[in-house]
């Protein structure tokens, strides 16, 4: 099997464009540190795979319906809460421990690597 992926790729070729790469400065990725800044990452910790549309939802509730609110599964069990300012976040943190489905579902800010 790893053969046939080596053969596959062997046989794979970019063009002078695709090359050449991309390259980003500091004004590109302003607004995502902000992003990250601004949002949760958030860990049930269950055997089981916790439903995304039902945690979706049910922290929705839970938070009073947060302006701006989004959330994207990064993995099985993993999510990354976004929020429009951080009153929210502060709010949500203050309120620990959380639980879905009575299981523990932890945070954390990304602020301690961007902000």
């Amino acid at each position: 099997m790893d053969e046939d992926v080596v053969q596959k790729f062997q046989g794979f070729i970019l063009n002078s464009w695709e090359q050449s790469g991309v390259v980003l400065d500091s004004s590109d990725t302003f607004d995502g540190r902000i992003e990250c800044v601004m949002s949760l990452l958030g860990r049930v910790y269950t055997h089981k795979i916790a439903n995304f549309n039902g945690l979706k939802a049910a922290m929705q509730i839970a938070w009073n319906f947060p302006v701006g609110y989004r959330v994207v599964e990064l993995g099985p069990n993993s999510f990354q809460f976004f929020f429009s300012d951080k009153k929210g976040i502060n709010k949500i943190l203050s309120r620990r421990p959380w639980f879905f489905d009575n299981q523990f579902f932890y945070f954390e800010t990304m602020a301690q690597w961007y902000g």
